[in-house]
């Protein structure tokens, strides 16, 4: 028996009309996320139809610090009735994501690894990880570089290092938004399997909009 507990067995759930209301609004306290929060709920809206567990299309917010990025994954999560998962990059170190091979004392599993089901992953400071960071096996890798098998539409399958290349972790069920500050520090190929976004800083009409209620909340 593998030493690692995975815990209690995850259920694969559709999104609900009730949750696909809670989306919606969240137009009212973000109304300068609306087109993200539109293509999320159009999206789920095609889930809940179908009978599909819950995801969206892989995001990338690109943004000022301090635009509330953060405080919106929180808030579409909560709304799912889902597990969001947070991860920033600005360490460059892959063992968050990949996990740590059995032959170190230290050996675990990686964030991803862990989640295994309905969830929200979200990246931070993701323009942080374009330069490469070494892996405990030694190859020079970088988040980006590791986070791109998962975002890969036709496989979802991850590798984690303490499981080991002939256990491939099926991550089809996640959902992934990524935050970046600047757009030219990350590598094409990575930038051209995410729906980017970006998102400009709160105006008066956005304040009007629901943004000041949102704040003061």
């Amino acid at each position: 028996m593998y030493r690692f507990n995975l815990g209690k067995p995850r259920l694969l759930k559709s999104p609900t009309k009730q949750q696909l209301e809670k989306v919606f609004q969240l137009r009212n306290s973000f109304p300068h996320f609306r087109e993200v929060i539109e293509r999320v709920h159009t999206s789920l809206h095609a889930k809940m139809l179908s009978g599909a567990p819950t995801k969206f299309p892989n995001i990338l917010l690109v943004a000022g610090p301090g635009v509330g990025k953060t405080h919106f994954c929180s808030a579409l999560a909560a709304a799912l009735e889902i597990e969001k998962h947070e991860v920033s990059s600005s360490t460059s170190d892959p063992i968050l994501l990949c996990g740590l091979s059995p032959p170190y004392k230290a050996a675990r599993p990686g964030k991803i690894a862990q989640a295994l089901a309905i969830c929200l992953f979200f990246i931070d400071e993701i323009h942080k990880a374009g330069m490469p960071g070494r892996s405990d096996n030694g190859n020079t890798t970088s988040f980006c570089d590791q986070l791109l098998p998962a975002l890969e539409s036709g496989t979802q399958m991850f590798n984690d290092s303490d499981f080991g290349e002939k256990a491939g972790i099926h991550v089809g069920m996640c959902s992934w938004i990524m935050a970046a500050n600047d757009l030219s520090l990350l590598p094409g190929y990575f930038v051209s399997r995410l729906n980017v976004y970006h998102i400009k800083n709160p105006g008066s009409e956005d304040l009007k909009a629901g943004l000041l209620k949102s704040i003061f909340e």
